[in-house]
């Protein structure tokens, strides 16, 4: 479990130990596991996926020759579409970033 041996190994290091109740230690060191499972398994799901860019949301260029509605593209961001199982379709002339934005 290394992200309880990580949260253990942090606190050992500031000498937090002592302060912490039992009961809270515990909830903090599961939570620490449960976040390290968690980028562990996005990052896995990511690296097998094999994006074709490295893209991410905040650098995104919302110049308006490219016509992106910011609003519809951030409700995008979101992913609630997955969640609400709806099709995503992205359409535009060649050339104005729709791979980029998919990935």
């Amino acid at each position: 479990m290394p992200g309880m041996a990580e949260c253990w190994s942090s606190w050992t290091e500031t000498h937090q130990t002592g302060q912490i109740s039992l009961e809270d230690g515990m909830a903090l060191l599961l939570q620490a596991e449960e976040v390290a499972r968690r980028v562990n398994r996005t990052a896995r799901l990511v690296q097998r996926a094999h994006f074709r860019y490295q893209a991410c949301i905040e650098e995104l260029n919302f110049d308006s020759s490219r016509g992106l509605d910011r609003k519809s593209t951030m409700q995008l961001a979101t992913c609630s579409f997955i969640r609400d199982a709806l099709p995503v379709f992205i359409t535009g002339p060649a050339g104005t970033g729709q791979s980029w934005l998919a990935t």
